[in-house]
């Protein structure tokens, strides 16, 4: 691999060195790695180069092992979704016994299974079972309620968006509103990436809410300024096809 030039080194380490301070630092897991995904998305997108992509994730991949072995903390938030230096898995009851969250993610797994194929109902959950369900844990919520189906016809949604969103990336009609498109919509894609691999036992819990369903109406708000940031990226490119603008 190609190293990029010295000149060009400094905001790549700028942005290393962020999401490391808000992984190691404060803490802040779900914010790094969505600010991170983002940095990576954006500098592919703006340099071209696959080569930056990969050189930033094995230095954010070794800098975040050391960081697993020099702080309990960060073993303790890894060691609820089973993730430690002997094994991928952790049994359910050996999760109530886990530090940072193992209770609720258990909960979680089971509002799940109780939820099978097509859910027990709008309203016939039991929302209460599974501890900050309004916020960290809708995808649960909503997984017992509607389902398998259901949780698979929120993800197309989403995925609807997604490929909107880049789409209206591909065809704008300068670079600022190319990378505009495709960063927004990357805070789209990341955050909901993020919190339904969250609840999955995938990746540890990390605060981040799901767009437009979970509670807090700073989101929701976000969530919308996006989008009509986004539709007015898509209105102007077809006024500039129509010789309209």
């Amino acid at each position: 691999l190609r190293l990029p030039p010295f000149r060009q080194l400094g905001p790549l380490a700028l942005m290393l060195g962020l999401a490391l301070l808000l992984f190691l630092g404060i803490r802040e897991l779900g914010l790094a790695l969505l600010i991170y995904g983002i940095f990576l998305v954006m500098i592919y997108l703006g340099s071209g180069k696959i080569s930056y992509v990969i050189g930033s994730l094995l230095i954010f991949f070794v800098l975040g092992f050391i960081g697993y072995a020099l702080f309990s903390y960060v073993r303790s938030r890894f060691a609820v979704v089973g993730i430690d230096v002997t094994s991928w898995t952790a049994k359910s009851e050996d999760l109530y016994q886990k530090t940072g969250g193992g209770f609720q993610i258990v909960q979680g797994l089971i509002a799940l299974a109780n939820g099978g194929i097509i859910g027990t109902g709008i309203g016939l959950g039991h929302p209460t079972f599974v501890p900050v369900v309004q916020s960290d844990m809708i995808f649960t919520a909503l997984g017992e309620e509607l389902g398998l189906a259901g949780l698979f016809a929120i993800i197309g949604i989403y995925l609807l968006i997604i490929y909107r969103g880049y789409r209206i990336a591909i065809q704008a009609r300068d670079s600022f509103n190319q990378l505009l498109a495709a960063g927004l919509t990357s805070i789209f894609a990341i955050q909901s990436l993020i919190i339904a691999a969250g609840n999955m036992k995938f990746l540890p819990l990390t605060g981040i809410p799901l767009p437009f369903l979970s509670y807090g109406g700073s989101s929701i708000l976000a969530n919308y300024i996006i989008i009509g940031i986004l539709l007015r990226i898509s209105h102007n490119t077809a006024m500039e096809r129509e010789g309209l603008a």
